[in-house]
């Protein structure tokens, strides 16, 4: 339901989230319906066997509407996220789920002016060089920055920090890689 779905279904997702954003907007109830999806969606990627049920030929619609009607209710999702499950499950597009709700995450966000940035630092990092850090980027971005940060100790120093389809690359590591492809080179003189 996971990487499979996010390739098939990217178009149908994207449609299911817009539409949803639309009425989410409309309704006043952005910010509420991304963290009820995000919960939902921690639900789905944690149980295997109900993301396996719901994409299932076996069961019938209508048990699968039953299962995320009873899923929804236990959660007591808000009226939104419930008709939006329903909807997927109804038109049998539950294998879109992930997909739409991280493309409802990112119209959010746009939304918001918010960008989140995927950052990868040799060593932890202080909460003075989180705090400079994100200072940077929304300068460098125009637009409030959420950090989502690891430590990946084979950078050696430095870090990465991947925006969107940008990637900006301070890494030891990449400054040695570029230094051998430099010295790999034949000598041109």
């Amino acid at each position: 339901m996971h990487t499979e779905g996010q390739a098939k279904y990217g178009q149908i997702a994207r449609r299911y989230a817009a539409a949803l954003f639309d009425l989410a907007l409309e309704e006043k109830q952005l910010e509420e319906t991304a963290k009820e999806l995000a919960g939902l969606q921690s639900l789905f990627s944690q149980n295997d066997e109900l993301a396996q049920t719901m994409t299932s030929p076996v069961y019938s619609r209508q048990d699968k509407v039953a299962a995320m009607e009873a899923l929804t209710n236990q959660a007591k999702a808000s009226k939104i996220a419930t008709n939006f499950i329903k909807l997927l499950t109804q038109n049998d597009r539950m294998a879109a789920f992930p997909t739409a709700v991280a493309a409802f995450e990112r119209m959010v966000q746009d939304h918001n002016n918010v960008v989140t940035a995927h950052i990868k630092s040799a060593r932890v990092l202080s909460s003075d060089q989180r705090k400079s850090l994100n200072k940077e980027l929304e300068k460098k971005t125009g637009k409030k920055v959420n950090m989502e940060i690891e430590v990946d100790p084979d950078l050696i120093a430095g870090l990465t920090v991947m925006i969107g389809s940008d990637l900006y690359d301070a890494s030891l590591k990449a400054k040695i890689n570029r230094l051998s492809q430099e010295l790999k080179k034949p000598n041109l003189n």
